[in-house]
């Protein structure tokens, strides 16, 4: 079966850059897109038609956000600077700087006050989103931080980071109450971890990782927060995994890698459902729809696929 002839409903071309990350309006209706031009494209799904085109960074776009209530727009860059923009007007708010390197990751807190940014200079930092006044400067990694998240009760900040031979390969959980408290550092990988994402009940943390010795099998790990206990290993991707999605309904996980696909895992049983081919270069970044139909999938061969996920399950 060719899944990609069959599952994906719409290849979305016309960029003349990598498209390195992905995030989606909470209504659905906008896709914002950060490229390796220095520029973000604001895509409308409904029509099909980019509508808003951002410039103010002076480098390649490495992460990008959107506030629960689809007001705001976060966007990191490797020129060290982070951006705050209106989604509606598609004007810059607030410049932010801070960090000293690159900045690899953002995450905006499940009440949207706050945004988590980390960089590869070792640290994260949490800034208020609506002024982007400095709150404070989580420490202790000794490696690039290449992922942060909330937990979705919006009570933890959850880090992950580090290089290929097994350098600072480290989860590091912080209690989000301004003392900048490392409450957990689970050391237990040897693999650097280039994607997070923690499970709804926030019982579960679910690591992407690139390789140690050999680029042939990069896994997905899953520990128990509370216990940090490894509970499973996910296996098949060849290439880092780069990006990771929970369905709405939280029954399904899906992963992108640097292999050219993007793999459905059933979250139950932790079984593989398909595997999706069709883009020609790594898959940076997917997203699902609020309502669970449509998979959004980013890549370095410049284009963006949407797929019919009722039609795949």
């Amino acid at each position: 079966m060719n899944l990609e002839e069959n599952y994906c409903i719409f290849t979305l071309k016309g960029f003349d850059a990598r498209i390195n990350t992905m995030a989606i309006s909470p209504d659905g209706n906008y896709i914002v897109i950060g490229l390796s031009d220095n520029t973000i494209r604001i895509w409308q799904f409904g029509t099909g038609k980019t509508v808003r085109r951002l410039e103010e960074h002076k480098d390649e776009i490495t992460s990008v956000a959107v506030s629960p209530l689809g007001k705001y727009i976060a966007s990191g860059s490797k020129d060290c600077s982070i951006m705050i923009w209106d989604i509606l007007t598609a004007l810059p708010l607030k410049k932010i700087e801070g960090h000293s390197k690159k900045v690899v990751s953002l995450a905006i807190s499940p009440d949207g006050k706050y945004l988590a940014s980390s960089a590869r200079d070792q640290t994260v930092k949490l800034w208020e989103l609506r002024t982007g006044e400095l709150i404070t400067t989580f420490e202790g990694h000794e490696e690039n931080v290449r992922v942060v998240t909330f937990s979705p009760d919006g009570k933890y900040i959850f880090t992950g980071s580090g290089k290929l031979l097994g350098v600072d390969c480290t989860i590091r959980v912080y209690v989000l109450d301004g003392s900048a408290t490392i409450i957990k550092k689970i050391t237990w990988q040897e693999e650097p971890i280039y994607s997070m994402k923690i499970s709804p009940n926030g019982k579960l943390i679910i690591c992407g990782l690139a390789y140690f010795l050999s680029k042939e099998n990069c896994k997905i790990k899953i520990i128990e927060f509370e216990t940090e206990i490894l509970v499973g290993i996910l296996e098949g991707h060849k290439g880092s995994v780069d990006s990771i999605v929970l369905s709405p309904d939280g029954k399904y996980m899906i992963s992108a890698s640097l292999d050219k696909t993007l793999k459905i895992w059933e979250v139950n049983t932790w079984n593989l459902i398909e595997t999706l081919k069709g883009h020609e270069d790594a898959v940076r970044s997917v997203l699902f729809s609020p309502d669970g139909k449509y998979l959004f999938s980013g890549s370095w061969d410049k284009t963006i696929k949407v797929w019919n996920f009722h039609d795949i399950i």
